[in-house]
């Protein structure tokens, strides 16, 4: 979630732009970027789902690798067959030996945002807990969440239950997508929205 969302809480941990730290944890890891890197692979996708740039911001994102110490090898494959890989979870023999998948996601209500991707019960082939985080608290307070029916109560316990998940870092979550939209200036009545879904029953085109 972004700050500001009524579900971002206040995790601790930011992921932020730092080669320096980057450098150093790898050190602390028993890798000095040089005569010993590490090294992973990532499954992408060239487009499919309203992805901004997929290529263009993977091969960013490897290029900020290489540059710490980490030489990762970008699978590109179709979106769809990428999508039945990622549902496979990551303890599937398809995906083995592989670091992870690059894919974007979008969340319009609690189940889908957190419960089905963070929940000890969510694992593939049930549903989409790939990387088979588990977390007591995390589930307990994603099931209260579910069972209030007090808005302002879900919310907190969301809030709650993204602080963990943000620190215990099970993905690595890259950018928040800001949905740029290029039209006519004779289009009226468009608000932007902080989602992939957009109402357009108040637009109209100026003749």
């Amino acid at each position: 979630m972004y700050p500001g969302h009524p579900w971002y809480g206040n995790p601790t941990q930011r992921y932020e732009y730092n080669p320096a730290q980057a450098k150093e944890l790898l050190r602390q890891a028993g890798y000095d970027g040089k005569s010993k890197r590490a090294k992973s692979s990532m499954l992408i996708s060239t487009s499919g789902s309203g992805q901004m740039l997929p290529l263009a911001m993977n091969e960013f994102i490897q290029e900020n690798l290489r540059e710490v110490g980490i030489d990762l090898e970008l699978v590109p494959i179709e979106w769809n067959v990428m999508i039945q890989r990622y549902l496979k979870g990551f303890q599937h023999a398809d995906n083995a030996g592989l670091g992870g998948i690059n894919i974007s996601l979008h969340f319009i209500e609690p189940h889908g945002a957190l419960m089905r991707r963070f929940h000890s019960a969510y694992t593939p082939p049930k549903s989409t807990n790939v990387m088979l985080y588990k977390n007591p608290e995390v589930d307990r307070l994603l099931e209260a969440a579910e069972a209030t029916f007090d808005a302002q109560e879900r919310d907190k316990l969301l809030a709650q239950a993204h602080e963990l998940i943000v620190d215990d870092a099970p993905w690595v979550f890259i950018v928040h997508d800001l949905n740029p939209r290029a039209m006519s200036q004779k289009v009226k009545g468009f608000v932007q929205a902080q989602s992939w879904f957009q109402d357009l029953t108040p637009v109209w085109v100026e003749k």
